[in-house]
């Protein structure tokens, strides 16, 4: 062994010496040859020896980029490899171009982003074909959401070849997060700990603090680097955005004034500037401002749906049809498209989502972008006929198809006059936490005999509907003045397991002391697989029945006032149905006095789903197709006539969870809002008339459609009430996960406006989510809390993702600031589980309002109302007399100090779920209302004087009021 490690020792030294003799030798012509040689010896070599000869030859020849680089390969530390890189500035644009890459890639693990960005647009430069150059680029210019960036790098790579379907999708996709939030914080603050003036990364970060509703965070950080330059455009728009977001105009029009887009603005600086020109109530400059940020991001949602909301206030209903319409098919297209993404990953060659994108594209008069798309689908072997269509409208438009020459608007722009004509709202005053006001919530249904379990099939298969059930609904079915209880059950689904049959519940209130299950001897037997129920009375004899939605079938109860139901669905008009309903809602849609029926559905059939590891996995909404809603008049003979086909004429299907019908457009008739689930919204206002039941959908020029950046959500739960005191009502839409809930604000008449984040209610709601929900006062004093019960639909735990989640309660003292005082109601709200439907009732006739909970996977609950040192308040029971016997959709208001406040009683109480059909007045701390005023739905109207508090009343149109004991 030492004879053989002395052999090596001698040739290695001879090998030294031939490389220095053969340097010193050769004429400085011949570098490569030096180079070749001392490669040839390395493998004979120390490191230190090599390391000298590559040195040696760099001494005479400096620049020779062959032996730089391979000097990088011997550098003992980054800092010497940068050394030798810096070098590298001479010689073939491949090899220079390689050297700027790996220059690159060791200032990006050094946290040196910009010089990282530098050095890999110099690569690309160089090198126009560079695709591992232009894969760093993009990835870093998305995590700094430079979506314009982004489509640079991949117009470079699509006039060199075709797109990827990976590319295509980025092209599409590149306004939105593409880096996840805690990956990208962490890259984000890496870089700015290596660069304190990183402002680009400062700016990156400030959007993904106030995605995930970290505002505050956000705008202090903001306003810290603008300390250090007070100028920068690009951070002057990012922070006049979110004050916008943030409801504080005064404040944004503060910074975003400073801005001179006269002299050239980026689209970021036109899309702050049109926000805040559009709240200031300056529609001419908000349009030129919002047309050229939408013009000039085709795919980027909330441009495209501020444009829209512009043109909508300015009455021009051509280009406002054809905007809303974009809007719509942008929400679609980003759905299709994340489809697509699913198959990429999945690795799954599925042409049709491919062409439906193409489809879509077209609609969008994106022909370009169409042509790939149809080329790539073509190259799956998609559908034949399909294609032929597509390529047919795609040749068309291409035909006339001009690309859009985009001038900034800044010569239109006067910031003087803008400012002359602007309207600024006073400052929004900042509150503090809002106190509890000891609300306390106990679960009280063991002790009362409330055991109802919801049973769901269990089928192992996760059909998309198996995580929906578990309402509850109120039903005075004897009507002796306490409320009752409906819950729909659930069981065998689909090919799952074939269960015990289960029925549906009925419970008989025994005087507030205890709950009976009454379903048998009431003649329940309902054994389809239930979800929302309605409860109303349909014929005028004074007893409420009951509709229930089912899959398949639904059901219609007939209370035959002895404390029995006849099950009269056969020839009643409504037997036909076979969709997967989900929520069903009572009301008189066409002023007849008798009930007419609302039947939300929701997806078109049972489908099994796998997720990226095979394994089944609760579909995404996206993987089936919508179910029309049906709509039946009440004939007033017992039976109801099928209308849905005029009905639903002119829209589009849904995917339908939750239904409230209210007078939301302020006239009599009542108004039909229904949440969607992953499409946009629908608000039906009625236009019924002589000719029969007509509605107009409205839900985007109302603003309820979607949220207030244009982006569809799932929506499932809703609550309605007047929350910020303007006597107007206003929506709160619960959504999925990761969406945070909707509070939609009735700003003016008809207009909605999305108050989410400004309310405080974006950053509880966003990690839940969210089903059933209410608006009531707890503890009475006059304004509205907000109950949401919460629970995921799939277990993800192993994804980080809360599967079992609290429910939430939320409370004002203003209606524009929310806090969330669930930790502070009791122990209840920490309970995890389910939660699924939520109704309201007085289930002790204490005078305040209870909770019934519906779960998957738990007992219901009943959350009695013990908040110490409630207000006053005074109780309704509303009989119609020449309106419908219901009094469904009549508006209460009532005064107290000279302050006027509304409610209603509404039909449809939102996600699987039917309300007491009773109205609870909050008085505060006065002892009566000085006025009530009954607008009874066929317009006449009851005036009562000084009613005292405390106190439950049966107000009977046109007749004083009768005293009920409590």
């Amino acid at each position: 062994m030492k004879l053989r490690k002395n052999a090596v020792i001698v040739i290695t030294s001879l090998a030294s010496a031939l490389v220095l003799y053969v340097l010193a030798s050769m004429s400085r012509s011949d570098p490569d040859r030096l180079l070749r040689e001392t490669i040839r010896a390395a493998t004979l070599q120390n490191t230190d020896e090599t390391i000298l000869n590559l040195d040696s030859i760099l001494a005479h020849y400096p620049d020779h980029v062959n032996t730089l680089m391979e000097r990088v390969e011997y550098s003992r530390s980054e800092s010497e490899k940068l050394m030798f890189l810096a070098r590298v500035q001479q010689g073939p644009s491949q090899k220079v171009a390689g050297a700027r890459l790996l220059e690159g890639n060791i200032l990006l693990d050094q946290k040196r982003y910009r010089d990282a960005l530098a050095a890999f647009r110099e690569a690309v430069r160089l090198r126009p074909s560079f695709d591992e150059a232009r894969y760093r680029l993009i990835p870093l210019q998305a995590l700094q959401r430079k979506p314009a960036a982004v489509r640079e790098q991949l117009q470079a790579i699509r006039e060199i070849r075709r797109l990827t379907l990976a590319e295509m999708v980025l092209w599409i996709t590149a306004d939105e997060r593409l880096t996840p939030f805690s990956e990208a914080v962490g890259y984000l603050e890496a870089f700015l700990q290596a660069d304190p003036n990183d402002v680009d990364s400062l700016r990156a970060l400030c959007i993904y603090l106030a995605e995930e509703s970290q505002q505050d965070a956000a705008v202090g950080q903001l306003k810290a680097a603008l300390q250090k330059t007070p100028n920068d455009p690009d951070l002057l728009a990012l922070l006049g955005h979110f004050l916008l977001d943030g409801g504080q105009i005064t404040q944004a029009a503060e910074v975003l004034n400073s801005l001179r887009p006269e002299l050239g603005s980026s689209v970021e600086q036109w899309h702050a500037l049109g926000q805040l020109a559009f709240a200031s109530g300056d529609l001419k400059y908000a349009r030129i401002a919002a047309e050229f940020a939408a013009l000039s991001t085709p795919f980027e949602r909330s441009r495209t749906y501020l444009y829209y909301r512009v043109l909508n206030a300015l009455g021009n209903h051509e280009q406002t049809a054809e905007w809303q319409k974009r809007s719509a098919t942008l929400n679609t297209l980003h759905t299709e498209v994340a489809t697509v993404e699913i198959t990429i990953v999945r690795k799954i060659l599925d042409p049709r989502p491919v062409i439906r994108v193409a489809g879509l594209l077209l609609e969008l008069n994106r022909p370009t972008e169409a042509r790939e798309w149809i080329e790539m689908a073509r190259s799956m072997n998609g559908a034949a006929q399909s294609l032929s269509q597509l390529s047919q409208r795609c040749a068309e438009q291409l035909a006339s198809y001009q690309e859009p020459v985009l001038i900034s608007p800044g010569s239109a722009w006067n910031s003087a006059d803008r400012l002359r004509h602007s309207v600024i709202a006073g400052p929004r005053q900042e509150s503090g936490t809002v106190a509890s006001a000891g609300i306390l919530l106990t679960d009280s249904a063991r002790e009362m005999g409330l055991q109802m379990v919801y049973e769901n099939g269990r089928t192992g298969l996760k059909y998309l509907v198996e995580a929906m059930g578990g309402g509850v609904s109120v039903v005075d079915f004897d009507h002796d003045g306490w409320p009752d209880l409906y819950c729909p059950q659930g069981g065998s689904l689909g090919d799952g397991p074939k269960l015990p049959p289960v029925s549906d519940q009925l419970f008989l209130n025994r005087k507030g002391t205890a709950f009976s299950n009454v379903s048998d001897p009431a003649g329940i037997r309902e054994y389809g697989y239930s979800q929302g129920v309605a409860a109303a009375d349909i014929n005028g004899d004074g007893f409420d029945d009951i509709v229930v939605a089912n899959v398949g079938r639904n059901t219609l109860f007939l209370n035959c006032g002895d404390g029995t139901f006849n099950d009269i669905t056969d020839g009643s008009g409504i037997e036909m149905s076979s969709a997967m309903s989900s929520s069903v809602a009572l009301a008189d849609l066409d002023g007849d006095t008798d009930l007419d029926l609302y039947v939300v559905n929701y997806v078109d059939e049972l489908k099994i789903c796998r997720d990226d590891h095979q394994q089944i996995a609760t579909c995404n909404p996206a993987s089936h197709a919508a179910a029309a809603d049906e709509l039946y008049e009440n004939l007033g003979n017992g039976q109801f006539r099928d209308v849905s086909a005029a009905f639903n004429n002119g829209h589009t299907s849904g995917k339908g969870l939750g239904i409230m019908i209210a007078r939301l457009d302020g006239d009599l008739q009542p108004d039909i809002f229904i949440s969607n689930d992953t499409t946009p919204n629908f608000l039906f206002v009625n236009r019924t008339n002589a000719d029969g039941l007509q509605f107009e959908e409205l839900g985007f020029s109302m603003g309820v459609a979607v949220n207030g950046t244009g982006q569809v959500h799932a929506g499932m739960g809703i609550a309605c009430a007047d929350l910020d005191h303007d006597l107007r009502p206003d929506l709160y839409v619960t959504n999925f996960h990761r969406e945070a809930n909707s509070l939609f604000l009735q700003r003016d008449p008809s207009v909605f406006q999305d108050s989410t984040t400004a309310a405080g209610l974006r950053e509880p709601t966003l990690p839940r989510l969210g089903f059933g929900t209410q608006a009531l006062d707890l503890d009475l004093d006059g304004w509205m809390e907000l109950f949401v019960t919460n629970g995921h639909i799939d277990d993800q735990t192993d994804r980080d993702i809360e599967w079992k989640m609290a429910p939430q309660l939320f409370r004002t003292v203003d209606g524009l600031h929310w806090s969330d005082i669930s930790s502070q109601s009791g122990p209840f709200m920490h309970q995890k589980a389910l939660g699924r439907g939520v109704s309201v009732l007085d289930a002790n006739r204490d005078g305040r309002q209870d909770l019934a909970i519906g779960y998957q996977d738990r007992p219901l609950a009943l959350l009695i109302n013990e908040s110490s040192a409630p207000g006053n308040s005074v109780v309704l029971c509303l009989i119609g007399v020449s309106c419908n016997r219901s009094a469904t959709n009549t508006v209460v208001y009532w005064e107290i100090g000279g302050k006027r406040m509304m409610t209603e009683l509404r039909g449809g109480d939102g996600y699987y779920c039917c309300n007491e059909r009773r109205l609870t007045l909050g008085l505060g701390t006065s002892e009566l209302a000085e006025l009530i005023e009954i607008h009874w739905p066929d317009g006449k109207v009851d005036q009562l004087q000084n009613v005292i508090g405390n106190k439950s009343y049966l107000a009977r149109q046109g007749t004083p009021l009768v005293e009920e004991p409590l």
